[in-house]
């Protein structure tokens, strides 16, 4: 009967290990996903549509993690924009963004509206070689390209 407890202790024991081992892979891989994000900055690529933007100059619209993965800012095409993110795993939201209000003529300001309008649509996210997809419940809303 001593040898049939020991085994089920040591059973029980290997066991929890295990349970332990997998729940820090599990914890890395959430912090994984957000050291992805820490202290970048991208620039918009495209929109849904996965079509190229076309900018009216050289002035791209950016978004800029900074070394907490936690405060954004950037620009969106015609003002300069700040906030925050949460992130959880490949869960994504931003908080209420605060920006500069100042008018701007198309094609910018289309790009800028648009822009606000898909990123509170967004629900989770994607680091894929250089680049930053951002994600609604229907697919990619965002492409961003990673800038060095």
């Amino acid at each position: 009967m001593n040898i049939l407890k020991s085994a089920s202790l040591y059973f029980l024991l290997i066991v929890l290990i295990f349970a332990c081992k997998s729940g820090e892979k599990a914890n890395g891989n959430k912090s994984a996903k957000m050291t992805s994000l820490k202290n970048t900055k991208w620039e918009l690529y495209a929109f849904e549509d996965g079509k190229p933007i076309t900018y009216p100059d050289e002035k791209k619209a950016t978004l800029e993690f900074d070394e907490s993965g936690v405060k954004i800012s950037g620009f969106a095409g015609c003002n300069r924009f700040f906030g925050s993110a949460t992130v959880e795993g490949e869960a994504i939201s931003f908080g209420p963004l605060g920006a500069t209000k100042m008018m701007c003529a198309e094609p910018a300001m289309g790009i800028e509206d648009k822009f606000l309008s898909l990123v509170d649509k967004t629900s989770s996210f994607e680091v894929k070689e250089n680049q930053l997809l951002l994600k609604s419940t229907e697919g990619v809303i965002l492409t961003y390209n990673k800038v060095d």
